[in-house]
């Protein structure tokens, strides 16, 4: 067998939609297809710069892990789910929220409280694993960065819907997949079944976890990709383009008050330089992509703390909008990056 359990706790409210909108579902469980949504976001992030940023390329590659998108096989074109998800029945309690922490006047929808717990079972399909040996390895790599450094539900790039790894194991005991490229039984990527001391020590956890992430897709797609694939420009999707753009914001009492400062800054963005805002944070074009600044939450012992991923341009003269944003969450990113944070702390 090679299925996998993976405990998750919600450390800010998950606005996850039902079937009537504005809801959440009515069993009180977290939707599989949404962490499958996740987890296809989060395989085009890592893998489309070790490949360059090719947008065709990457796409291929994330079907070939996790099938086409919605398990849904086109003969002859699409690969067919290669995993299953299911969500362990212990129905999660529920709260009405503001969609804008900072602006009441914005409504509110239900959404799961913070604090508690879920469990995923990935049960990856036997003929794929025949296929790849390690697809258990590289779903579970994918699934943890996408829970580290991304969200779940509506607003998830503001703060809503975190959810942190507090552990993993194998379904019917033993030890959970091995990380490609380490020894049998090694836990490479870190959990966290405590809550991190403070931001400098989740920084350094999540600046190994990322190059571990990293290392283990590296030695992945050498296995499948075959030669001179590794080329192309920045594709339009979501990526993570290394750790030194990714920013940690400073401690906050409460999730909402970290969740209220954060859109706040983006409200007055909006409103400062409209254009400049909607082109950096993704809005601007006829395409309209996905903003480019995804910020999550973590509860640390010493309160929560927001990490900020940018996917965009690096030049500092085209991000003033996104720089403003970190600043007001404390994330200035000369010294507040994980590379810098790691480095100062000798990790």
């Amino acid at each position: 067998m090679h299925d996998f359990r993976v405990s998750i706790e919600l450390d800010s409210p998950l606005l996850l939609g039902g079937s009537k909108a504005g809801q959440v579902d009515s069993a009180g469980l977290i939707r599989p297809a949404s962490v499958r949504g996740l987890m296809h976001t989060f395989a085009r992030a890592l893998f489309g710069p070790l490949l360059a940023g090719n947008g065709p390329n990457t796409r291929n590659w994330e079907r070939r892990l996790l099938g086409a998108q919605g398990g849904v096989k086109v003969v002859g074109s699409e690969p067919g789910a290669t995993f299953r998800i299911e969500v362990e029945p212990h129905p999660l309690n529920s709260g009405n929220y503001l969609n804008c922490p900072h602006n009441s006047g914005k409504g509110r929808r239900s959404g799961f409280d913070e604090g508690q717990t879920a469990a995923l079972i990935i049960r990856p399909r036997p003929a794929a694993v025949v296929a790849d040996p390690q697809l258990p390895a590289m779903l579970w790599t994918v699934l943890w960065t996408g829970l580290a450094f991304g969200s779940l539900g509506n607003r998830c790039r503001r703060g809503y819907g975190s959810l942190t790894v507090t552990g993993i194991q194998a379904v019917g005991g033993g030890a959970p997949p091995p990380v490609l490229g380490f020894e049998e039984g090694t836990q490479a990527l870190p959990t966290w079944p405590d809550l991190p001391k403070d931001e400098n020590d989740l920084a350094c956890t999540l600046h190994a976890g990322f190059k571990t992430a990293q290392a283990v897709a590296t030695a992945w797609l050498p296995l499948t990709l075959p030669r001179g694939s590794r080329s192309g420009g920045r594709p339009p999707f979501f990526q993570l383009l290394g750790s030194d753009l990714v920013y940690m914001g400073r401690v906050y009492s409460t999730c909402r008050v970290a969740m209220a400062e954060l859109m706040g800054a983006c409200h007055r963005e909006l409103g400062n330089a409209a254009g400049l805002y909607r082109k950096t944070m993704g809005a601007g074009g006829s395409d309209r992509l996905a903003s480019p600044l995804w910020v999550r939450l973590y509860r640390t012992e010493a309160g929560w703390v927001p990490l900020a991923t940018f996917s965009g341009d690096p030049d500092p003269s085209s991000r003033k909008a996104v720089d403003n944003v970190l600043t007001a969450i404390g994330a200035a990113p000369a010294s507040r990056s994980l590379t810098a944070l790691a480095t100062g702390r000798r990790c």
